[in-house]
């Protein structure tokens, strides 16, 4: 938080938020909380999508499939298992933040609400939808999709920075990724550099990032790249 506060002028500032949900934040100490619950929530939501698109997967095998298995098991548990959905490294190439929010607060702060919420692995785009468009322009796609994207690319997509984030169980203080030689982070830490041009990534040993533990990655990057190596899920 930018000040202390207390829980009472917290609770106050966040039913405000509520009765005008436009209203914008004025001072850091209102861009912290909002950025705060933002990440929260966004946590949450994703979680539940994932939830429920895993639970709707399980539920249309088993009806299909269900005849064919054999009842070793609970049914519950064949449901969990043939409805998990694998979140592999790399498979992701771009996560674009849509809100008032993530639309009006600092882009610094709104790069690390997307990261901290859905904690991207391998290499990832980080954007913003920076003139909350996106609902608009969604319409428009249904009968003018070249003008719908000619103006999301022209006047709303802000690219916030590329995310580079092994996963695997690495140990405290070991080396986690190394872009070429120019940056090397240990697990635990986060380092934000500039780049621009082809770089080979290497995890460790333990970490992947799309290609298999410990093999390097080849990728083009420019601009501000955040390399996360506080693990994933984050600090286990």
């Amino acid at each position: 938080m930018a000040e202390e506060i207390s829980l009472e002028s917290l609770k106050n500032m966040v039913m405000n938020k509520v009765l005008y949900p436009t209203s914008l934040p004025t001072t850091d100490l209102q861009v912290s909380i909002e950025s705060a619950i933002a990440r929260e929530a966004i946590r949450l939501a994703f979680k539940y999508h994932i939830d429920f698109v895993e639970a709707k997967r399980a539920k249309y095998l088993i009806d299909v499939f269900g005849k064919h298995l054999k009842a070793k098991v609970p049914l519950p548990y064949r449901i969990a298992k043939v409805g998990k959905i694998d979140w592999e490294p790399g498979k992701i190439d771009l996560i674009l933040g849509s809100g008032g929010t993530l639309a009006y607060t600092p882009r610094e702060s709104a790069l690390s609400v997307i990261i901290d919420a859905f904690e991207p692995a391998g290499v990832t785009n980080i954007g913003v939808d920076s003139k909350f468009l996106l609902p608009h322009l969604g319409v428009l796609n249904t009968v003018e999709p070249e003008l719908a994207w000619e103006l999301f690319e022209k006047f709303s997509y802000a690219p916030l920075g590329i995310c580079v984030a092994p996963v695997g169980k690495m140990g405290q203080g070991e080396e986690v990724v190394n872009i070429e030689g120019v940056v090397k982070v240990k697990k635990g830490d986060m380092v934000k550099t500039q780049l621009d041009g082809e770089y080979r990534i290497t995890p460790g040993k333990k970490g992947d990032l799309g290609a298999g533990k410990g093999r390097a990655i080849t990728r083009e990057l420019h601009g501000d790249v955040i390399i996360d190596g506080r693990g994933r899920p984050i600090n286990e």
